[in-house]
């Protein structure tokens, strides 16, 4: 199989010395700006899942709120039935 002209220098940069640690230099660099650019995108992500996070802590909390609400109308309505059923039963022993 033919080398193209790069591939042939990237084998000759191995067989020297010096090219070849030039060539490990550009690799750790390539290395290290990889990683970098992993980083960018995991610390963005990271925000994005602390935004999702508090936004579906928020919906909860709102959620939890409405049904805390409907709970104490629900309560404040028994309460007004029951009132209202002792006064009719009062009403009702008064006439007999």
């Amino acid at each position: 199989m033919a080398f193209l002209e790069e591939d042939k220098g990237m084998v000759d940069a191995y067989a020297r010395p010096r090219d070849a640690h030039i060539m490990q230099c550009y690799c750790v660099s390539l290395i290290h700006r990889h990683w970098e650019d992993l980083i960018v995108r995991l610390e963005a992500q990271e925000r994005v899942l602390e935004e999702m996070e508090k936004k579906q802590q928020e919906e909860f909390e709102a959620v939890k709120k409405s049904q805390q609400d409907k709970s104490e109308a629900g309560g404040k309505k028994q309460h007004e039935m029951d009132k209202l059923w002792l006064f009719l039963s009062s009403a009702q022993a008064t006439l007999v």
